[in-house]
């Protein structure tokens, strides 16, 4: 939300500076510097906003707050345009055409003052940006997900011995092993630690779905790229020696590729784990085709609202303690 917040600030900065013209130079160059502060702080903004430290909250509605300003006060000058637009025909239009004028310039004049006050207060987020230590929080932050990460993959590759979870375990499987021949998507969501990963390797490996003719499971997590993650997933279908394959296939060409497979590989089983953002399966749902043949796509996530947005007839399961 603040990124794109940030976005719409840089894009209005960027028409004001080269719409006007004749402002003065030193609302020009105030303006050309706000919108490049906003653009080095965005990058930050994207990797910061998912946070949940206080500090970090804190620094990033202060971003928020300063990109919505710089909003309005430029939404407000371009609703006075046309006002400002007078025609130069008669002596009353050229009287109402210099007071237009006149108008303008006081208008340019306020949006200078209040540029000028955006810039000191992105002067303070730049040094609160040193005063929280929030560069060195994120790479902490960074640096802890991509272990989880890799602890997560290693967890739905490996076959461990499960214990506990058999009431789960027979919702679940009662779902999973259903009559019903549509693509079903079971969704299992709860807070981090519950074991959400590790029930649902326990089904996928479980001898009871040995009736699914191929499978293949993926662990997306916080930090994803659409087309890693459909690469890994057809990699998984066909085996590591297919990977050489798609290696000169883009996201388009990969989720083209997916279903095609599919089509012809019988009643499928696919587990993807741990998926934090509704986006991402919004991208890679259509590549997993509807045959009515009783194919089943387990999906884990700590987001209720992505568990419970999945499918019109999605199965949702939520893990307690």
């Amino acid at each position: 939300m603040v990124d794109a917040i940030v976005s719409l600030a840089i894009e209005k900065l960027g028409a004001f500076i080269a719409q006007e013209v004749n402002i003065l130079l030193e609302v020009k160059d105030n303006a050309r510097w706000l919108k490049d502060e906003l653009g080095h702080l965005q990058a930050v903004v994207r990797d910061a906003e998912s946070r949940q430290e206080e500090q970090i909250r804190m620094w990033v509605n202060t971003i928020r707050d300063v990109a919505n300003d710089a909003v309005k006060i430029l939404s407000d000058f371009s609703a006075h345009q046309q006002e400002y637009a007078a025609p130069k025909q008669g002596i009353l239009d050229r009287v109402r055409a210099c007071f237009c004028l006149i108008k303008k310039e006081a208008t340019l004049y306020d949006i200078g003052k209040e540029i000028d006050s955006i810039k000191k207060r992105i002067e303070v987020i730049k040094n609160r940006r040193n005063d929280y230590r929030i560069d060195n929080i994120l790479a902490t932050a960074n640096k802890q997900q991509k272990e989880r990460t890799l602890l997560r993959i290693t967890a739905i590759n490996n076959q461990v011995e499960v214990v506990g979870f058999e009431d789960d375990f027979k919702t679940l499987m009662g779902e999973l092993n259903s009559k019903d021949l549509s693509l079903k998507v079971i969704s299992i969501h709860g807070m981090g630690g519950l074991g959400k990963t590790s029930l649902a390797t326990k089904l996928y490996n479980s001898s009871e779905l040995r009736n699914f003719d191929t499978r293949a499971k993926v662990c997306v997590s916080n930090e994803y790229n659409i087309k890693d993650v459909v690469k890994r997933i057809v990699t998984s279908f066909m085996g590591a020696e297919y990977e050489q394959k798609l290696s000169t296939m883009d996201e388009y060409h990969l989720l083209q590729h997916l279903p095609e497979l599919l089509r012809s590989r019988g009643r499928y089983l696919v587990l993807i784990d741990d998926i934090w953002d509704i986006k991402v399966w919004d991208q890679i749902k259509t590549a997993f085709p509807n045959q009515k043949n009783g194919s089943r796509i387990i999906i884990t996530t700590r987001n209720k609202k992505v568990a419970e947005m999945a499918d019109d007839k999605c199965f949702v399961h939520q893990l307690r303690f």
